[in-house]
């Protein structure tokens, strides 16, 4: 089931194409979207206080001082261009370190959307390494669209929880293509299971350049559904990093569980 999204603001340069797809997914699934700004109180490590809390250097206090109302303005600014877009829906602005709220919020919700970058930032890799619900990755090049899905199926647990959390939340999806990279071994068993189901699906087998290849296929592809890369963190030196390398080459969103 698909009930409660939640759009973490986390980049200005990402607010329109995180618009978008939440109103793709509440248009399409019916879901109660909620907006999330969070205020990263990590600001204020560059502005040295007394033992009585007072701020010692004016120059920093000014520097405070002008980068919150610059960023009070941008909070204004995503909050109107949320509630044109849903006007009926939540958009909460809170106050803390971002990834620690995030995680917090996501208690009660069913869906993370948030926006990447090129490169993976400090903030991104701390929700891909703790979260524990499932989230989409949206970039600027992102289709707005959620009819055929790639899942890059490696063999692992992390990887067929994905798909088959995936498959239950969005019952929508019209096809789905399952591409195996450099792998002998067939998945007998989600085969077995594909056949009971009405999922239409094509098996694509492919060996060669990892990243290449699956840069290839997404290109008629709405959706990547790819496993939880939580030990690609843990044993970054294996593999060249493949994980993180999908996170930042691949343009169009990416489904983690």
């Amino acid at each position: 089931m698909l009930n409660r999204v939640l759009i973490y603001f986390n980049n200005e340069e990402n607010v329109n194409y995180l618009l978008d797809y939440g109103k793709l997914l509440e248009e399409k699934y019916g879901v109660e979207i909620v907006g999330l700004y969070v205020k990263d109180i990590r600001k204020y490590e560059v502005a040295p206080v007394s033992l009585e809390g007072m701020m010692v250097d004016s120059s920093s206090a000014y520097l405070i001082e002008e980068w919150e109302k610059i960023e009070s303005e941008k909070v204004l600014k995503i909050e109107e261009q949320f509630n044109s877009k849903f006007n009926k829906s939540e958009f909460k602005v809170m106050e803390g370190i971002g990834p620690d709220i995030v995680l917090d919020k996501l208690r009660g919700f069913d869906l993370l959307l948030l926006g990447k970058n090129k490169k993976i930032d400090q903030d991104l890799k701390s929700l891909l390494k703790s979260h524990l619900k499932p989230m989409i990755l949206i970039s600027a090049e992102s289709k707005m669209e959620l009819k055929n899905v790639l899942f890059a199926n490696d063999l692992e647990m992390e990887a067929n929880k994905s798909f088959f959390d995936f498959i239950d939340r969005f019952k929508k999806v019209e096809n789905y293509k399952i591409l195996s990279l450099n792998i002998d071994e067939e998945d007998e068993e989600l085969k077995k299971y594909l056949i009971k189901t009405d999922i239409k699906y094509d098996l694509v087998k492919k060996t060669g350049n990892e990243i290449e290849e699956i840069k290839e296929e997404v290109k008629d592809q709405d959706l990547l559904i790819m496993g939880n890369i939580k030990h690609f963190f843990m044993f970054e030196k294996l593999r060249g990093k493949l994980g993180i390398k999908i996170l930042e080459e691949i343009k169009i969103p990416i489904y983690i569980a």
